[in-house]
């Protein structure tokens, strides 16, 4: 019997180690699984946060008496709807969350009102949701665990995610008061302070997100584009540069940032 009990005990020590190994590797499968679609579900909403930022640029022109963007605004109806969806669909467990809750509420509100809206109104209630869904995007990373991926240098990938939808958001926010003086060929001394304020706004987080992740050249050039043109076609006295073309030139500086992110999101879901 004391042989045979000495003849178990490897036998055992071998069990309780496939048993922690046979675990260990199903959850890093499970923790893979669910970053994948961590990473899948951020970068649709990320495609959501561009197409209400759209909408708050063409409707900021709108209040302002510009008829430019009347059908291109029914588009982004259209996508915000079907990215709702969409996201709906890929990760069902935001039905759940109470920032989703808040925002599709609150984008129903919106998009229903927003003709009579204020201007001002209208800026700050997009802007109030925009900040929801940068919130709700942190959400989903911790959920799935997205904030355990590390870079080459061993920092956390979010920030850097962050530091670029950040800086989009201020671009974002430049172009839907620099649409409106467009649409008026008028700069008033409020829009020139907050036009003055954004362009220092965007140049410090891009500067920060520089430091953190190295100078990219198109981002530069598309970034300095905008910074010349809020200064010198619409804080003058005589604005004559065309809405669109304007929402074009800032629109151009969003997306060179946004690729970076998709960039990265689809680097990650290739490593894991």
């Amino acid at each position: 019997m004391p042989e045979l009990s000495l003849l178990l005990i490897p036998l055992i020590i071998g069990l309780v180690l496939l048993v922690i190994i046979t675990t260990s590797i199903s959850k890093k499968r499970k923790t893979k699984a669910k970053q994948i679609l961590g990473l899948d579900t951020i970068s649709s909403m990320r495609l959501l946060l561009a197409y209400i930022q759209k909408h708050r640029g063409m409707s900021m022109s709108f209040l302002n008496g510009g008829t430019n963007f009347t059908a291109d605004i029914n588009q982004i109806h259209l996508k915000i709807d079907e990215a709702t969806a969409q996201i709906m669909a890929l990760y069902p467990a935001v039905s759940d969350n109470q920032r989703w809750i808040g925002l599709i509420d609150h984008w129903g509100r919106i998009k229903e009102n927003y003709p009579s809206f204020e201007v001002d109104n209208n800026f700050e209630q997009h802007k109030k949701i925009i900040k929801n869904l940068l919130y709700l995007i942190d959400d989903i990373a911790q959920d799935c665990e997205l904030l355990l991926i590390k870079n080459k240098q061993q920092k956390p990938i979010h920030i850097y995610w962050r530091e670029l939808l950040t800086a989009a958001e201020h671009i974002g926010q430049a172009r839907a008061i620099g649409v409106g003086v467009s649409t008026m060929a008028s700069c008033s001394s409020v829009a020139r302070i907050r036009l003055k304020h954004s362009c220092q706004k965007i140049e410090d987080n891009t500067q920060s997100l520089w430091k953190e992740i190295g100078r990219d050249k198109q981002q530069e050039i598309c970034i300095s584009k905008l910074i010349d043109c809020i200064t010198n076609d619409l804080m003058s006295d005589n604005v004559t540069i065309a809405p669109k073309d304007f929402f074009s030139i800032a629109t151009n500086a969003i997306e060179s940032l946004f690729m970076q992110f998709d960039l990265m999101i689809r680097d990650q879901s290739q490593k894991q």
